[in-house]
């Protein structure tokens, strides 16, 4: 191994170690009163050393967000792949947010408290790399359900896709004694999403059996 790829892996790995320890502190603590100075005392690492990699706690939590958004939309695009028909996609595109819910659930939540503080960098470069993978994957999505659609309905089809994703923020952001508390609960809740879900693609026009065409390019990723 040469020395740039021993130094790219240690890099990377203290990158790795920032993020996870952001992630236990944040959850441990609240977006809000979690302190950066604990963030490098539990990676182990020196205020300095952590300041090289990120300027401020938001742009971690940008970075814990952007992971996030990746790594879904990878499962959406592995679904486009697998030849099943419209109906199918949209019941795993629902699970894929239940995947791994607490991260979905820390998503929300950071989403929401930037929006709501209005302390979102529109300036900050990993920010702008979220909002880049965001835009252009959000028009994949839309470009593969349109397939069969009248163009005309382009915006009500993204209407219904912000329905979906509203709900499912709503989900996750109940108090656990709101939540379903049972696993037969849980499950009918899905189905009558998915049902509901399917009911405003077909308002549309969409065939929900068709299996629409896989597509031609990957999603983004990470650099």
């Amino acid at each position: 191994m040469s020395i740039q790829s021993r130094r790219e892996e240690e890099r990377q790995a203290r990158i790795d170690a920032i993020k996870q320890s952001a992630w236990k502190i944040c959850l441990r603590d609240g977006l809000h009163s979690a302190k950066i100075a604990d963030i490098a005392k539990d990676c182990r690492l020196g205020l300095s050393t952590l300041y090289y990699y990120f300027a401020d706690k938001r742009q971690i939590v940008y970075s814990l967000m952007r992971d996030f958004k990746v790594e879904n939309n990878a499962l959406i695009v592995s679904l486009m792949s697998r030849k099943i028909t419209y109906r199918e996609f949209i019941g795993g595109y629902i699970d894929s947010y239940f995947q791994d819910i607490d991260r979905f659930r820390f998503f929300v939540l950071a989403d929401s408290y930037y929006n709501y503080h209005q302390q979102y960098d529109l300036n900050d470069p990993v920010l702008k790399e979220y909002d880049e993978i965001t835009r252009r994957n959000g028009n994949y999505i839309l470009g593969f359900l349109m397939q069969d659609l009248d163009p005309s309905c382009t915006e009500q089809l993204r209407l219904a896709i912000g329905m979906i994703l509203g709900f499912l923020r709503r989900y996750v952001l109940l108090p656990a004694r709101s939540l379903p508390q049972s696993e037969e609960e849980h499950t009918q809740m899905l189905i009558d999403l998915k049902r509901l879900s399917c009911a405003l693609f077909s308002e549309l026009g969409m065939d929900l059996d068709r299996v629409p065409r896989a597509p031609k390019e990957p999603f983004s990723e990470v650099q």
